[in-house]
């Protein structure tokens, strides 16, 4: 167990997921082989992938006043994680993303942020009373944005690592890049922030560089799915292979990803090494489908990494 403390501020979804031969384009149908109704949302997800290692795991978040609320607070309630700083809004809908998979195991995703995009003071003033200088907060994308600049904001402050998940894209969001420790976008989220093409390893360097010129604390690694992991080692170019798996459902990979490098980093293992252990964690991810569903547990990454 973790003697830090890791505070999730993000959203919480149902995730409705449709198995199918192929992915829809525009003004088609297509037959759908399964229908799978899971608790998601990036927050979520990332809080419940820590919480299968640590009880120090606290999700702060927003839901609806409806049955979707109910049923992903009960999943929640059978977990180790920790949701006393979850709210019910009554004035909005719990957050709803509709995911399509395809039998290579890509996906594309529709949401509907609901109660999400209300995130506001009521999570700012938990985590004022809430972080000390030993813990950690995780962000991503799927709130109000400047809620996410006023956390990190107050983290940054207090002494907190902070740990951000760029994902999905959101214009003019660099601005907190100076009061981060650690980004974890993949190559669209990276060539979207820096506006620099990465389509060798001398842009991918280039991009690496431009996220480290926001804060000499700051640590950027760009995820690059089948690619494995690059980041940046006294200013030179480093890259981790990615595992060799079956892929069942990339659905939330990028989630375990972070989940794993969180509970890796709050175990003071060396960023190289955190970076491995957070590749297994994904890897098993996509072996199984669902997004909370398929976060692993230790015995299973440790399997892989042997």
């Amino acid at each position: 167990m973790t003697q830090s403390k890791i505070y999730v501020l993000g959203s919480i979804n149902l995730d409705i997921s449709i198995s199918t031969t192929k992915i829809p384009h525009p003004g088609e149908t297509v037959a759908g082989s399964s229908l799978l109704l899971t608790p998601g949302g990036k927050g979520a997800n990332q809080a419940y992938g820590m919480s299968k290692y640590s009880t120090d795991i606290y999700m702060v978040g927003r839901v609806g006043d409806d049955i979707f609320a109910t049923n992903i607070l009960e999943h929640f309630s059978n977990s180790q994680l920790n949701t006393q700083n979850v709210s019910v809004d009554k004035n909005a809908s719990t957050g709803l993303a509709v995911i399509s998979v395809d039998n290579q195991g890509e996906n594309s995703i529709l949401a509907v942020y609901g109660a999400n995009m209300e995130c506001g003071q009521n999570e700012i003033d938990i985590l004022t009373k809430s972080l000390s200088s030993n813990d950690y907060l995780v962000i991503q994308n799927e709130i109000p944005f400047q809620v996410n600049l006023k956390s990190a904001k107050l983290a940054c402050e207090i002494g907190a690592k902070v740990i951000w998940d760029p994902a999905p894209y959101v214009q003019d969001s660099a601005e907190l890049l100076k009061f981060v420790d650690i980004v974890t976008p993949n190559v669209l989220e990276a060539e979207s922030l820096s506006g620099i093409n990465i389509d060798n390893d001398e842009g991918l360097l280039k991009a690496l560089k431009w996220f480290k010129s926001h804060s000499k604390k700051l640590n950027p690694i760009i995820t690059l799915g089948n690619d494995g992991v690059a980041y940046l080692n006294n200013d030179e170019l480093q890259k981790i292979s990615s595992f060799d798996v079956n892929v069942v459902d990339s659905v939330a990979a990028g989630d375990a990803f972070v989940a794993g490098l969180t509970i890796a980093l709050t175990n003071s293992i060396p960023l190289d090494k955190a970076i491995v252990f957070a590749q297994a964690n994904a890897a098993v991810s996509v072996t199984k489908q669902g997004a909370q569903s398929s976060m692993p547990v230790i015995n299973e990454v440790q399997q892989l990494l042997n």
